[in-house]
């Protein structure tokens, strides 16, 4: 009998113990909950930290962020002031800033060398459609310049392909995706600096995807990352016209 009783003991202390244990368990999912919901602290206050610098340097050191959103579709963190009366919305996410701005002065920029690019293409292949956008970032390093050509970039490409060949091999068709990829980059020249690419690709064989993020874009990386998706993926516009292509 005396046995059992340090083992009542010990069970009745371990039944005491279930409701903290279970207000803990409680505690740790509502924190996580608003976590997910409104942002890590910690990342919210690096996030400010970096845009505020961001804004002292390349607006004005008079401008201050002094309320910044957290978006849940996109994890990151989002902050609005105005410049020359004018909305201006400023995102934070891996140590990377979007400024509506320089993503949108870039765009212009490119124009020329976009042209440029597809005319290059064209010259080789008059079988293609294509379609591109190119997208800016801002490197949060702490170092920035009003001029924004000077600004520490990186850029991402979005890369879009439909190849109207009816004669190109299974082949060439698993390798042309990369090989367009990395002829439409390079047609660009410098002042570019594409580290991520996105790109769709669709010829008689089916569909590829490309999609690299933050690495240099060579040509053995972009056909590493060429998968062709599986026809349970593809949807009822591409196979009507990979079949009218057969």
């Amino acid at each position: 009998m005396a046995e059992k009783k340090p083992a009542k003991k010990l069970l009745k202390r371990l039944l005491k113990s279930i409701p903290f244990v279970i207000i803990i368990v409680f505690v740790g999912i509502v924190l996580a909950f608003i976590n997910e919901l409104t942002g890590n602290p910690i990342s919210k206050s690096i996030a400010k930290n970096k845009l505020q610098q961001y804004v002292k340097q390349v607006y004005s050191p008079d401008f201050t962020i002094d309320r910044l959103g957290y978006v849940l579709t996109s994890s990151s963190y989002e902050a609005e002031f105005y410049v020359n009366n004018e909305s201006l919305i400023l995102r934070y996410d891996s140590n990377s800033i979007s400024d509506e701005n320089v993503n949108e002065y870039f765009q212009e920029k490119s124009v020329p060398d976009y042209n440029a690019a597809i005319a290059s293409i064209n010259d080789d292949n008059n079988n293609l459609e294509m379609d591109s956008k190119i997208y800016t970032h801002i490197v949060a390093n702490g170092r920035y310049s009003n001029v924004l050509d000077e600004l520490p970039i990186r850029q991402w490409i979005y890369f879009s392909v439909k190849n109207f060949d009816k004669t190109i091999s299974e082949k060439d068709s698993k390798q042309m995706p990369g090989r367009l990829a990395k002829q439409f980059i390079d047609s660009f020249g410098e002042g570019y600096n594409f580290r991520s690419i996105k790109m769709f690709y669709i010829d008689k064989f089916g569909v590829y995807d490309i999609i690299v993020n933050n690495k240099t874009l060579t040509q053995n990386t972009l056909l590493r990352h060429t998968h062709r998706r599986d026809d349970k993926d593809i949807g009822e516009e591409e196979k009507a016209l990979i079949n009218g292509l057969n």
